[in-house]
């Protein structure tokens, strides 16, 4: 009998968990459909979605971690560029690590778990690139905001 009991409490209290992660399911989606904008979470190179709302557009953003290796090389590639290309007023370097950095991407409702990205004009850059890869970004965006205009 005792075990019979044992069974039952188990088999309901299985019904109970689903049924309420079901409605927790639910809710979130109903959430996410009502809110107008929801973090963006990047997983691949991709164009940015909402951009003019989140006020992604004509901007350049490096995110970073001060962990990473790679992200030191990065930013020994980007800084340089972004001097030559005179761009620094479009630039925003972000450090994970960093809370007020952290709260920033979230207010652009952007996340990423990969470090370095490079967001240039609401196209998000996952990962490390190589310096023709990030000239040729860059060159873009430079000629974009200047009428077609280039720089050798």
């Amino acid at each position: 009998m005792k075990h019979k009991s044992l069974i039952i409490i188990s088999i309901c209290l299985f019904f109970f968990i689903l049924v309420m992660a079901v409605i927790v399911h639910l809710q979130l989606n109903r959430q996410s459909s009502t809110q107008e904008l929801s973090i963006e979470f990047l997983q691949f190179d991709k164009k940015i979605s909402a951009c003019k709302s989140r006020k992604l557009d004509n901007k350049i953003l490096l995110i970073t971690s001060k962990y990473c290796p790679h992200c030191k090389k990065v930013v020994d590639l980007i800084l340089p560029l972004i001097k030559k290309y005179h761009l620094t007023k479009y630039f925003s370097l972000f450090d994970i690590i960093n809370s007020a950095d952290l709260h920033a991407l979230n207010e652009l409702r952007i996340s990423t778990p990969y470090v370095p990205t490079l967001i240039v004009n609401c196209n998000a850059y996952l990962g490390a690139k190589d310096w023709d890869q990030y000239n040729k970004i860059l060159a873009e965006f430079y000629s974009k905001m200047n009428n077609g205009k280039t720089i050798k």
